[in-house]
């Protein structure tokens, strides 16, 4: 896998869909193409990706059922997935953002499309991290004021009266 590209999980049983997807998608993505869920659990112990696109209707294991134990994983659970289905009514559509899926799509699909909902996604991914990242250091760093300052509070009032500057609520020095 390319490491200067996003990479994308493209999860689905038909062979055409595979090919067409990677087809349209190389360019600008790193992609690896897997024909079932079982697959995609075997890799995703070893690679996490920036996005899954996942078929709905697939042997043994569909991608609803798949949807659920990705959300219900920790290690998994904030990758954006996008349902890529010739499953196309509206039942499936709302179970499908339900279980989580970021995107909704419905086969035959247009490639620029793809392309540019995959970047949205996963542009929207890199934000909220950002957001997140940002959201922990701020608290952290608040928490640190905290406590320094109640230290600093500590300190001062152990001092004894004289030994305070004004500004710090001592007695202003009478001049004579």
């Amino acid at each position: 896998m390319n490491i200067d590209k996003q990479k994308v999980f493209l999860v689905d049983d038909s062979l055409s869909t595979l090919d067409q997807g990677e087809a349209l998608l190389e360019r600008y993505f790193d992609v690896m193409t897997m024909g079932c869920a079982k697959k995609l659990f075997e890799i995703l112990e070893k690679i996490t990706p920036d996005i899954i696109l996942l078929d709905v209707m697939m042997p043994e294991m569909d991608g609803f059922e798949t949807i659920k134990i990705l959300k219900a994983d920790p290690r998994w659970r904030d990758i954006p997935v996008m349902f890529l289905t010739g499953k196309n009514d509206s039942e499936s559509e709302s179970l499908g953002f339900a279980l989580g899926a970021v995107d909704y799509i419905v086969k035959p699909f247009s490639g620029p499309l793809l392309q540019k909902r995959i970047a949205n996604q996963i542009s929207h991914r890199k934000l909220q991290t950002a957001i997140k990242d940002y959201s922990v250091n701020y608290e952290d760093t608040l928490r640190e004021i905290v406590i320094t300052s109640n230290k600093l509070q500590r300190m001062i009032s152990a001092l004894p009266p004289g030994m305070l500057p004004p500004e710090f609520g001592g007695e202003t020095p009478e001049k004579g």
